[in-house]
């Protein structure tokens, strides 16, 4: 026993004291020490703001002591003014300086320096209750690190050139803002630059001139809990910055609510609270990699804006109004974005990818399409968005019958996206235009309303080959604008009532305008229309279109007026041929084909007969019919045969696979464009066994992996549904695709050596498998991403192991660790481990697929012995091997005990010191502690002695 605890012990037992009023002193003494702190706590702090979290202010309770402001320079200078000032502490982490209820007041006009400078220390140090007001700045500090500023208050630091900030960092690191107000400052509340490692948790800006928070070219740092309101336009902007956290924080009341630019990367913004910002809620412009998860984003000028800014995620969002808008010239800025599970004004946006097929489920708050193809958009009804349905590079998508009312942008946007039909939609009271098509070609437009939109009905821009029929233009600023855009037909249209052109074609050519009615368009007069085009070779052609202000004379009543009809514009353009009688008192329908059979209920096998009735067109056209049918109750359709004259169609249902939810779809088309549909009342079954073949997936090489030597090729085994023999032809391709090589044919298993010495270096590798059924079936698969060869030699090092290494005697559980095996071409490698009781002769396995370098073993489930080895085998991703063994025996010996003694906890050495850890507020609560619980010992051992 140490001397300490001898005088300890001996002094307990010689004033005999009970153990049990020892325990209650102490627990005593930890019960006042603890009331003590709350006391303090609640004396050196306020409530939280009613929004802002954790903010603390400056209590009125105690006094502040007026003062110059500060300049420090160095850890020396640093040492002398807290010398001087007297400030507790001696710039340790155990024992920071305190500088602390300080008021540093100057007038803007006879002080241009910062109220707090601290340059080029690495001292611990907390400034905290001070209030700093006037100035050019509140508090800088440059090149410092471990400084604590909490429950201060920054404010009115007006700069001569109306430059000023209240918190500024250049070159920081390490340092904590918390619990301080920061208000009324010509820029922003606080500016970090180049600093990292910095926390802002829980501090209230608000009506700084600029913005909030400021980030430029800072890295690592965390803004959590503050709120953050009615500061300029700007509440966070991150330029230049990396890999910060942006959590928690109350942001409302701005122009943008966070800005991130200038190739940003790796941040995360998560369960911010963002309200009531003017322009944008969160803006992205050139940065990637970032994400934002959890957000509420309500009521802002727009929602979440991205802007040529790819592989960025959104995920778990709750958007109120304007929605998610994804913008740029490339198509990796909309293809590589992931957009999971948020909501817009409480419905789900919709965001597919390279999907082939499909129709939107119902209920959708917003729509994105990216690189899609044959996706239907029906009977969704959309309000208060920026852009309701947008479609980036998609082809042959069908809009139809949809509403969009209050977009602040734009209602449909299809752009690099061709082939597509919009269809009977509605749309209304847009800020920008009704329906856009840009850079787009070969799509149609029929029997769409686009109302009462606030500048352009539809823009077709950049485009060719569009025809625009059978919609009704009205109430909107301009009724079409067209813009660079070649071969636009508009055909059987009523434009009406639009503030200006009702058609406006400005460097566009080989459009035809024919048959469309216009009524009261341009009311400020002149022509309804606008031609810029003045070349001859390249003319637009108007020709037998109304117009409610030339419908006479007609003197041979031909229905046509006498004299043509000018367009404004250079290309003096006119309609040769206009109406006396609106075009849409001659209306031209085409009736709605009708499924016969089947119609809905059948239970179908083998070669039927489809069948529907004629559709009837009015103005005798041709009329020609599309079929399709659906295997899933009509989420998606499949063509089934185009260009058909008659009413029926052999079906060979053989060629599908059996299912209870077919439908069949009818569309009839006429010659001039006008279309009308049909489909199955109900489902209807189809009961045969289809003859198919599963797809061989590949599974190494399958992109990402580095090969080089001989590489074992391998894929999953394609399960033909009637056993017949399956046979591989195996390829690659060195382009990424553009041109593939045959390696091999009538492989009859799932694997095969590739020799690759012959093959050149390369990173654009690509492996396809070719499975191919004795009749002739056949399918395919290609390796997922682009693989590399390499001539470097493929190697594996051995997993040399570390311990047990021979010699040792273990006892219950202990860590077996060995070194990482390189592998040279850099494939994953796993771990398997085993032991041996007979010196090597037995293996017996204890682990495997171990991916790290360490193990914990329970030795106890194995017997005692003194003949132990350990072997570690890794494996790498294509099958190479390497192992080791211990370096000699060790021995395992497991005994248990046959009682339990309980040791007598020592109590420490009078001479002993104890190291703990102190917070930057330093350690006077501790000390309380102790103090007290020496007092309530005193009173216990006077109390036991008197009795």
């Amino acid at each position: 026993m140490k001397p300490g605890q001898n005088l300890f012990l001996n002094t307990i037992q010689k004033k005999n004291i009970s153990p049990l009023l020892l325990i209650l002193g102490v627990v005593g003494s930890i019960l006042i020490a603890s009331l003590f702190n709350i006391f303090i706590s609640y004396h050196l702090t306020e409530d939280e703001f009613s929004q802002g979290g954790e903010v603390i202010n400056i209590n009125p309770h105690f006094s502040l002591t007026e003062r110059d402001p500060i300049n420090i320079d160095g850890n020396g200078a640093f040492h002398s003014l807290a010398q001087n000032e007297s400030w507790p502490g001696n710039g340790s982490l155990g024992s920071p300086y305190i500088i602390t209820e300080l008021n540093i007041t100057k007038s803007t006009g006879s002080f241009a320096f910062p109220l707090v400078e601290i340059r080029n220390t690495n001292l611990y140090f907390n400034l905290s209750f001070c209030i700093f007001e006037g100035g050019s700045y509140g508090l800088v500090l440059s090149n410092v690190t471990n400084a604590l500023i909490q429950n201060n208050t920054i404010r009115y630091s007006l700069g001569v050139f109306g430059q000023s900030d209240g918190i500024v960092l250049n070159s920081c690191s390490n340092n904590e803002i918390l619990y301080n107000t920061i208000n009324s400052h010509d820029e922003y509340g606080i500016t970090l630059s180049n600093s990292r490692n910095i926390t802002i948790h829980s501090n209230h800006l608000l009506d700084n001139g600029d913005g909030g928070i400021s980030l430029s070219s800072s890295n690592n740092n965390t803004l959590s809990s503050n709120n953050i309101t009615s500061n300029g336009r700007f509440a966070t902007i991150l330029t230049s910055s990396n890999n910060n956290t942006v959590s928690d924080n109350i942001i409302i009341d701005h122009g943008y609510s966070i800005y991130v630019s200038s190739n940003c990367q790796y941040n995360l913004f998560v369960r911010n609270t963002i309200d009531q910002n003017g322009e944008f809620g969160i803006r992205l412009t050139n940065s990637s990699n970032n994400t934002m998860e959890s957000n509420r984003i309500l009521q802002n000028g727009r929602g979440m804006f991205i802007d040529s800014s790819p592989k960025n995620s959104f995920k778990d969002n709750e958007i109120t109004y304007f929605g998610l808008r994804i913008i740029g010239n490339q198509l990796n800025h909309l293809f590589q974005t992931t957009v999971i599970n948020n909501s817009v004004n409480g419905k789900p946006v919709v965001y597919w990818k390279n999907s082939n097929g499909g129709t939107v489920p119902d209920g959708a708050g917003q729509i994105i399409l990216v690189n899609c193809s044959d996706v239907s958009i029906i009977n969704q009804e959309f309000s208060n968005l920026e852009v309701a349905v947008a479609l980036d590079y998609c082809n042959k998508a069908v809009i139809q019958n949809n509403q969009v009312f209050n977009s602040s942008f734009n209602g449909f946007l299809l752009r690099y996206s061709n082939s597509s039909t919009l269809i009977d939609n509605y749309v209304q009271n847009t800020d920008g235009e009704g329906i856009v098509l840009a850079y787009s070609e070969n799509n149609t437009l029929i029997g769409n309303s686009i109302v009462n939109n606030s500048m352009i009905g539809c823009t077709i821009g950049y485009s060719s080959n569009t025809t625009f029929l059978s919609n009704n233009i009205r109430i909107n600023y301009y009724g079409c604008y067209i813009l660079s855009s070649t071969n636009i037909s508009f055909s059987y249209n009523i434009f009406e009532n639009n503030s200006e052109y009702a058609i406006y074609l400005y460097s566009s050519e080989h459009s035809l305008l024919t048959r469309n009615d216009f009524h009261f368009n341009r009311q400020t007069g002149g022509s309804q229309s606008y031609d810029s085009q003045t070349n001859p070779t390249l003319k637009n052609i108007f020709e037998n279109n109304y117009w409610n202000d030339w419908i006479g004379p007609d003197n041979d009543l031909n229905r046509i007026v006498d004299q043509p009809y000018s367009i404004d514009g250079p290309a003096n353009n006119q309609d040769l041929y206009p109406l006396t009688v609106p075009y849409s008192q001659y209306v031209h329908k085409l009736t709605d084909p009708l499924v016969l059979y089947p119609n809905g209920g059948e239970t179908l096998s083998d070669i039927i007969t489809i069948q529907w009735t004629s559709s009837i067109d009015s103005w005798d056209h041709n009329v020609s019919y599309t079929l399709y049918y659906s295997e899933d109750n009509g989420t998606t359709w499949i063509l089934l045969q185009a260009d058909l004259t008659n009413t029926s169609f052999e079906w060979d249902t053989n060629t599908v696979a059996e299912g209870t939810e077919y439908l069949i779809y009818v569309v009839a088309n006429c010659s001039e464009g006008l279309v009308s549909s049909d489909y199955s009342n109900s489902q209807f079954s189809i009961e045969n066994l289809r003859h198919a073949l599963s797809i061989p997936q590949v599974l190494f090489p399958n992109g990402g992996e580095i090969v080089s030597g001989e590489v074992s090729v391998q894929w999953t085994t394609a399960i033909d549904s009637w056993n017949h023999p399956v046979t591989y032809k195996l390829y690659y391709s060195p382009n990424n695709g553009s041109n593939w090589i045959l390696i091999e044919s009538d492989l009859k298993s799932n694997d095969y050596n590739w020799n690759l010495i012959s093959l050149d270096e390369g990173s654009s590798y690509l492996l396809k498998v070719l499975a191919i059924c004795t009749n002739g079936l056949s399918v395919v698969d290609i390796s997922d991403a682009v693989f590399s060869i390499t001539t470097v030699p493929h190697s594996l090092s051995d997993p040399i192991i570390i311990s047990p290494n021979g010699g040792e005697i273990l006892k219950g559980s202990t860590q077996i660790h060995w070194s990482e095996a390189e592998d040279s071409l850099n494939h994953i490698v796993t771990y398997s481990i085993y032991f041996s009781f007979d010196n090597g002769i037995t293996w017996f396995e204890i682990a495997t697929s171990l991916t790290s370098l360490t193990f914990t073993w329970n030795t106890t489930s194995v017997a005692d012995g003194s003949n132990y080895l350990i072997k570690v085998k890794a494996i790498c991703v294509e099958g190479l091997m390497a192992e080791d063994i211990s370096d000699e025996i060790f021995g395992v010996q497991n005994i248990i005990p046959t009682s339990t003694t309980i040791p007598i906890t020592s109590l420490p050495d009078e001479t002993t010191t104890t190291t703990s850890t102190t917070s930057k507020q330093g350690s006077f609560p501790n000390i309380i502690s102790v103090l007290i619980f020496i007092l309530s010992l005193v009173v216990v051992i006077r109390r036991q002695k008197n009795t």
